[in-house]
């Protein structure tokens, strides 16, 4: 009878470790800007993998980018550490990503011109985090890096792992809403600590093939959200500003 157990909790097991390769490709964490009308600069990070697997997954993202033609690609694959709060217990693990540029043969995705904004983030430790974001792109929402990163820390308790997100806009006038808030790990931390927060609509202009990125400051007295060119370092564009003691803070029931 005992062996019995066994086996069948081998078999669920098994099972449950029987990963489509398809899906595990689909699902690894990447993100590309936009260089050229053929020219990509991709990301691919696989956490808790051997180094080849986010080689793998660099090959499956630029054949998408190029419409499955043929492609060219100088890459490297790095490692590096992050930790995680578990059972009042702080671990480390590493997490491997490959970073390349890939050169279209064919007609790639997206061949009208476009810029790329990131977004940006402040880890103050392993429970909180400052994200500054894009949260819509002419009125319309936009994946960003605060919901990212609080979807892929589902489960992980009193720790988070922040994810930054780099996404592909059209060139040209564009009407950006961007949000600076503070994040933390759980909800209960989230109820117990204050949380700031600006929040406003910019008109700009972007530059095609360039790259920008998001950033703020929160802060008590001082608040505030901007559009960065990442080359030059100028905003671009004006600051979204609250100034006053208090005055950005979230309410408890708005949290």
């Amino acid at each position: 009878m005992r062996s019995s157990w066994i086996v069948l909790c081998l078999i669920v097991i098994a099972s449950g470790c029987a990963i489509d390769p398809q899906k595990r490709l689909e699902s690894m964490e990447h993100e590309s800007i936009k260089y050229g009308p053929q020219w990509h600069r991709l990301k691919v990070t696989h956490p808790g993998e051997a180094g080849e697997l986010s080689k793998q997954g660099f090959m499956y993202r630029a054949a998408k980018l190029c419409n499955d033609m043929d492609f060219e690609h100088k890459s490297e694959t790095a490692s590096y550490d992050y930790q995680s709060r578990e059972a009042g217990y702080v671990f480390t693990y590493t997490s491997y990503a490959t970073v390349g540029d890939v050169v279209c043969h064919g007609n790639s995705k997206d061949s009208a011109p476009v810029a790329s904004i990131s977004d940006g983030y402040k880890q103050h430790n392993i429970e909180k985090t400052d994200f500054f974001y894009v949260d819509s792109i002419n009125l319309k929402p936009t994946d960003n890096s605060r919901t990212r990163s609080l979807k892929e820390n589902i489960g992980r308790g009193l720790s988070m792992r922040p994810y930054a997100v780099t996404r592909n806009v059209p060139a040209g006038k564009t009407t950006l809403t961007l949000v600076a808030r503070t994040t933390y790990a759980a909800p209960i931390l989230t109820l117990t600590n204050r949380v700031y927060e600006v929040k406003g609509t910019l008109s700009v202009d972007l530059d095609p093939y360039r790259s920008y990125i998001v950033k703020g400051e929160l802060s008590d007295d001082y608040s505030a959200v901007w559009l960065e060119d990442k080359e030059l370092k100028t905003i671009v564009g004006r600051k979204i500003e609250v100034n006053g003691k208090g005055r950005s803070r979230v309410k408890t029931f708005d949290k």
